[in-house]
């Protein structure tokens, strides 16, 4: 085992996937992970990347040590960027000792030791950073400059006005399958005469929570909404509590949870957003979609089938962009109340179709609004807010960015004056 691991040791430093640039430059960065996505944009933005020699480490043990000192037997000062624990950090200084003693580290004493870094974060270090190692190279005044002029230069050509600081939440993919089923529910609300609790997971679906659908109350870890509705729903049980849950979440460890609510027999509404696949972290297969990471095909679990087997008796499957439907299948679950009932939102993740449509070379049915229905009442921006709409500043009128619609109609079904009408 010992002699594999020489064997490996020596291997890393082969592997394609750690990135080390050196540039002419005394001082350089190592990172780790997910981190490094916002240290190159952070170099990016400030015209750094040809100013510093960077290390990305894909294979953090064993430390691929002859790429290590590559970088650093030149360099008067390292930063290494790394989440929780000085893991690496330790690592390089051993590195060091053997090729250039007087390197000067810097890591946890401005990185932070616990939570998850971001790119305001990692900002801060930067700046924190730049300052110590001045004497080696002045690059904070360059940074400085460089950012006051993009700002000044990011203007829009047509109108002058100033975008640079245009913000822009989160939000669902225009077609989202998400979105249509979070204004069913709050369709079903109205009609309902009730306030839901919606006990949700992480996904694509935890935007929800923003406005104007805000139909997210809790998201603790994956896999939690099921087992954290199930406390809810013993609190007061007149209130109808949903479990919102993604299909690749469900498998992955909702499972148990529903299993729970069985054995429990809670009045819980689970809400399995079904969309084919895990589309938040880049569509891989999961047990639902029978296909593997490999690509190869397998066996298909079906949802509904294996929630019959745990013995759950109100199982309904609904295609969210039929609202009318999708409204009644929910108002008929919240009358169900002996033990938990089972709701599965199906439909293919927007973007999944949109591609899946263009490699088929088929058209894709758009929507406008007509001027002459439209009264301007902005139910479509307020209540609805797929992002293909608009206002236009301009005439004051709503309006749909055709090249962003992918053609579900959910938006003509809402709107009161029948003004979405598919493009001719």
């Amino acid at each position: 085992m010992l002699d594999r691991f020489k064997k490996i040791e020596e291997e890393v430093n082969n592997n394609p996937f750690n990135k080390l640039q050196i540039n002419p430059s005394k001082i350089g960065i190592i990172i780790s992970g997910l981190p490094f996505a916002y240290v190159i944009d952070y170099l990016r933005e400030n015209n750094l990347e040809s100013h510093l020699s960077y290390l990305k480490l894909t294979t953090t043990f064993p430390p691929p040590k002859r790429l290590i000192q590559s970088l650093i037997k030149n360099l008067k000062a390292v930063l290494i960027i790394e989440e929780l624990e000085p893991f690496i950090e330790e690592y390089v200084q051993r590195y060091a000792k053997e090729v250039n003693p007087e390197l000067q580290i810097i890591g946890k004493e401005i990185v932070p030791r616990h939570g998850e870094l971001n790119p305001t974060i990692i900002q801060q270090i930067f700046e924190e950073f730049l300052k110590r190692v001045q004497e080696y190279e002045n690059l904070l005044d360059m940074i400085i400059k460089d950012k006051a002029n993009t700002v000044k230069e990011l203007k829009d050509n047509e109108n002058g006005q100033d975008l640079s600081l245009t913000p822009r939440p989160p939000v669902l993919c225009a077609g989202c399958p998400h979105r249509a089923t979070f204004y069913a529910l709050k369709g079903a609300e109205k009609r309902a005469n009730k306030n839901f609790i919606y006990s949700s997971d992480i996904g694509c679906y935890t935007l929800g929570f923003y406005p104007p659908l805000e139909t997210i109350h809790t998201c603790l870890c994956m896999g939690g909404s099921i087992g954290m509705a199930n406390g809810l729903s013993k609190s007061n049980e007149s209130v109808p509590v949903f479990a919102i849950i993604g299909d690749s979440t469900f498998f992955h460890s909702g499972i148990p949870a529903l299993a729970n609510l069985v054995y429990n027999h809670s009045n819980v509404h689970v809400l399995i957003l079904d969309n084919l696949s895990t589309a938040m972290t880049g569509f891989q297969g999961h047990p639902g979609t029978g296909i593997r990471i490999t690509g190869e095909k397998t066996k298909k679990i079906i949802i509904e089938e294996l929630a019959k087997g745990l013995g759950i008796d109100f199982i309904r499957v609904f295609d969210p962009y039929d609202l009318e439907h999708a409204i009644s299948i929910i108002l008929e679950a919240i009358n169900h109340k002996n033990g938990p009932s089972l709701l599965i939102a199906r439909r293919d993740c927007s973007l999944i179709a949109f591609n899946r449509s263009k490699k088929n070379r088929e058209k894709t049915q758009i929507y406008i609004i007509d001027p002459n229905l439209c009264n301007n009442c902005r139910i479509c921006i307020s209540t609805f807010g797929c992002p293909a709409f608009f206002l236009d500043l301009g005439t004051n009128e709503v309006k749909i960015i055709e090249n962003q619609c992918l053609g579900c109609g959910v938006c003509a079904q809402i709107c009161p004056e029948k003004a979405i009408i598919e493009k001719k």
